[in-house]
């Protein structure tokens, strides 16, 4: 690409935010196909109350809870599983997000290092 360092280094940054956004939507997914045949898992938010209204709710409800416990569990938190399915999928999703999110925040740091490299050699 015949463009400034300065738009490749952004497109890229923008690349691993949407690589981000993309593997949140996929845990998510993956959470929900194995959370709705048992109804067994109950949102951490409802867990004080012991009721949750998280399979009555609409579809797009459903998909932004799991989506949000789901970058939750990315970063580290736990999402409370109740059967094996659960635990083995979230022990995965906690390994392979430690590990994702430690490659996502080395490149945007080496991309940031690289946009600033020419300010640098600039100021000296």
């Amino acid at each position: 690409m015949k463009v400034r360092q300065s738009y490749k280094l952004g497109f890229r940054v923008f690349q691993l935010i949407l690589f981000l956004v993309l593997l949140v939507h996929w845990s998510g997914c993956l959470w929900y196909l194995i959370v709705k045949e048992r109804d067994t898992w109950m949102p951490p938010k409802d867990e004080e109350q012991r009721v949750t209204i998280f399979y009555d709710t609409y579809s797009g409800e459903k998909y932004l809870i799991v989506c949000y416990y789901s970058l939750l569990l990315l970063v580290g938190n736990d999402i409370y599983p109740k059967n094996l399915a659960q635990t083995v999928f979230s022990s995965m999703v906690l390994i392979c997000g430690s590990l994702i999110f430690s490659f996502i925040f080395g490149n945007i740091t080496a991309v940031m290092s690289s946009m600033n490299k020419k300010q640098n050699r600039f100021s000296e």
